[in-house]
């Protein structure tokens, strides 16, 4: 306390009484000052406008008059009077006790008695009464409704981690608890990153804030994703949500492998006539060749070497393709600028199309904030390239041709798109766009899409082709954020 504060007790006769009334006056919660037997003295404006006829000096009355203008006992008969207890304890002494009010409606009151003492004696009580019955009921519902959430949290099999902005666990429910074998008390206060160390060796995932985080013991395979949470508009931390998906995984193999033996089959098929073509013809050439070599003029001779060398030059271009469907046996992700590499490919891609007399634009979202995934940079600009390339190819020698290079922000995912305006692709030939060596064009190897598909895959996206003959095609990707 100051050393210029003076003790009420002390201002009589020097003007601070009355200055002393007109900071109570200023209070909103009604206060009463009473005598060491709980007669009225004194109170204060927002007493006397609850209750105009509170009564002279002198008069008693129970705290649900002060409230209510009721005049009766106490509603709780279990509840000691404050006052009492505060007189007789000699402390401050706060109560919270429902009412029926006035209206006839339950209110919730809470009263605050102080015992005042001088020279070591009572000399009078005062009393702080406050109507809490609106915070009350606040408090009720936000309660209520945070136990509710607890209760869904804890009833949904995904493991629910909330870190804060230095990774440290906050909360978790309980499947996240359980599959990490503590108790929520041992995990708070953690750091994420931690407490899987013990169950998995491949943590980049936490790195990279979405991805399958595989793990050994026990052993399986968790999806898993992150996003941001804010307070007040604030960032305060990151949810992040894991779910199961070992056997979800273990069926997309399995259909996986029927998928591979349809397509090898396909392969094996387009392989067998692809090269079988070119070596039966080396074969009757050298039939040919043998049996008439004597009776060839040089002329002759030359030209069925020429022939043969020609399909031996097939055979090789063939098997060169084939080794390039897996030329990225190994994909090395990384957090990157998606608009920056795209922006950086535009400025070439519209120089090489203006010479094929081929308009090029470049979409991306409005705004300043960079669009971060992750991707190898070496293998997404290869598919670019190789979708820029089949868009050339499809619209050559069509009217007005165009191709857009587009990016679209979709929530936490990033859709990166090649449209043109070409041939098209007919409906029958859809499901086989993306198989091994089928192609609809006359020197196609049918291995770009399959090379795309492979590599965005790896990368953890999806590819989709949506053409209508004749009208265009739209071949698009789609990557969750790295820093969504």
């Amino acid at each position: 306390m100051s050393s210029h504060a003076r003790d009420p007790a002390t201002m009589e006769g020097e003007g601070y009484v009355g200055l002393f009334a007109l900071a109570l006056d200023a209070l909103s919660e009604p206060v009463l000052l009473s005598d060491p037997s709980f007669r009225l003295v004194a109170a204060n404006r927002a007493a006397r406008e609850l209750l105009p006829a509170l009564g002279a000096r002198g008069e008693r009355f129970p705290c649900s008059r002060l409230i209510y203008g009721r005049s009766g006992p106490c509603a709780d008969p279990d509840l000691q009077c404050p006052l009492r207890r505060a007189a007789r304890e000699g402390r401050v002494t706060t109560v919270r006790h429902e009412h029926d009010g006035a209206d006839g409606q339950p209110h919730i009151v809470e009263v605050t008695a102080t015992p005042l003492h001088r020279a070591g004696r009572l000399a009078g009580m005062l009393q702080i009464t406050r109507d809490i019955t609106a915070a009350a009921k606040t408090d009720e519902i936000v309660g209520r409704a945070r136990d509710e959430w607890v209760a869904t949290a804890d009833s949904v099999p995904e493991l629910i981690f909330l870190v804060d902005l230095e990774t440290r666990i906050v909360r978790c429910n309980r499947a996240a608890a359980q599959f990490l074998g503590a108790s929520y008390q041992d995990l708070i206060g953690k750091a994420l990153k931690e407490v899987f160390r013990p169950v998995s060796e491949d943590l980049g995932v936490f790195e990279q804030g979405r991805g399958e985080l595989p793990c050994q013991r026990p052993r399986v395979t968790l999806e898993t994703a992150s996003y941001g949470a804010q307070v007040e508009n604030r960032p305060y931390g990151t949810v992040w949500v894991m779910r199961d998906v070992t056997a979800v995984r273990r069926l997309e193999t399995i259909a996986s492998s029927v998928d591979m033996m349809n397509n090898l089959g396909h392969v094996l098929g387009t392989v067998r006539h692809e090269l079988g073509n070119p070596i039966n013809a080396i074969k009757t050439a050298l039939s040919v060749f043998r049996e008439r070599y004597d009776s060839f003029t040089d002329e002759k001779k030359k030209a069925y070497l020429e022939r043969c060398l020609d399909d031996v030059a097939r055979v090789q271009a063939l098997l060169e393709n084939l080794r390039t469907f897996n030329m990225f046996e190994a994909v090395r992700c990384e957090r990157m600028d998606l608009t920056g590499l795209l922006t950086a490919l535009a400025g070439w891609l519209e120089d090489h199309l203006r010479t094929q007399r081929i308009a090029f634009e470049l979409r991306l979202p409005s705004g300043e904030r960079p669009i971060v995934i992750s991707a190898d940079r070496r293998a997404l600009q290869q598919v670019i390239l190789g979708l820029i390339s089949n868009a050339a190819d499809a619209v050559a020698g069509r009217r007005k041709p165009r191709i857009t290079l587009q990016v679209e922000e979709d929530g936490a995912e990033v859709r990166v798109a090649v449209v043109d305006n070409g041939v098209g692709v007919a409906p029958a030939d859809l499901p086989m766009v993306f198989l091994p060596l089928f192609t609809t064009k006359p020197q196609g190897t049918g291995l770009g899409l399959a090379i795309a598909r492979n590599l965005v895959v790896r990368m953890n996206g999806t590819i989709d082709l949506r053409s209508r003959l004749g009208r265009g095609t739209r071949v698009e990707i789609l990557f969750p954020r790295a820093d969504a």
